[in-house]
């Protein structure tokens, strides 16, 4: 046996055996995670005085991302006063709208940070999707690559998973009709709950910054591009583009994506 088909299907053994070992991960339920850091962040706003801490932290909240710029833009909407006559205020007016509907339905300060927690959790939700996303598009390249014959020393575990499991993901690439293996729903979810977690997610939200509401379009933007949906893609990367101008600078690489 001529060394590089030894050293390709040593390869292929060793990752197989780490497919299985992956495939354990599958048990790492996202919900819990979830759940805790819901409970932490609520705890954290009507518990404590954390949110009004950090809520004056530049290192979390700047002028342009300050809810207190939102509650004085709702003042002067409520009371007549051109909105943008001075310089307290820069959230973009749909923003303003938004918190305006929200606070008629309950108290701003009880209303606001539940709706905080809620864009955290779709974040998370959509960061386990494109991590997801991104690595079915490995397996799938590589499946297809097995399948056209041509070897390689480093195979995806998750091929050898796909294949176990008697998907097609692996010898045709069809990534719709194969089921998802359990190494990849371990990875995203993994993935969210590292974000929702992470004390600098938590510190934000918790600083009530608006840069979450464009941090989810910024991710619905990425996940359509994933998806090789241009449409949504772009229509969520216009959203955070008027949430926040920087978003704009991501146009090109979302169309890459997208090609």
């Amino acid at each position: 046996m001529p060394a590089t088909v030894r050293s390709t299907a040593h390869a292929v053994s060793g990752g197989a055996a780490v497919g299985r070992n992956h495939s354990g991960l599958a048990v790492l339920n996202l919900v819990p995670f979830l759940i805790l850091g819901s409970i932490v962040r609520i705890f954290l706003f009507f518990g404590t005085c954390a949110g009004a801490v950090l809520e004056t932290r530049p290192e979390l909240s700047t002028a342009a991302t300050s809810f207190h710029g939102v509650r004085e833009g709702l003042y002067f909407l409520r009371h007549g006063i051109p909105t943008y006559a001075g310089d307290t205020v820069h959230h973009p007016p749909l923003l303003l709208a938004l918190f305006d509907v929200a606070s008629r339905l309950a108290p701003l300060d009880t209303v606001a940070p539940l709706l905080f927690v809620a864009v955290d959790l779709a974040c998370a939700a959509l960061v386990g999707r494109i991590v997801r996303a991104q690595r079915r598009w490995d397996v799938r390249v590589q499946g297809r690559e097995r399948a056209a014959g041509v070897l390689s020393e480093h195979v995806s575990p998750e091929i050898l998973l796909a294949e176990e499991e008697g998907g097609d993901t692996a010898n045709e690439g069809h990534a719709t009709t194969s089921p998802e293996p359990a190494s990849v729903r371990a990875l995203g979810n993994g993935a969210a709950a590292l974000y929702f977690l992470s004390p600098l997610t938590i510190g934000t939200c918790l600083a009530m910054s608006t840069q979450v509401f464009s941090t989810l379009f910024i991710l619905l933007a990425a996940g359509a591009a994933l998806r090789a949906r241009p449409e949504s893609a772009l229509c969520a990367l216009g959203v955070a583009s008027y949430l926040s101008v920087y978003p704009a600078l991501l146009l090109v690489p979302v169309v890459m994506v997208c090609r």
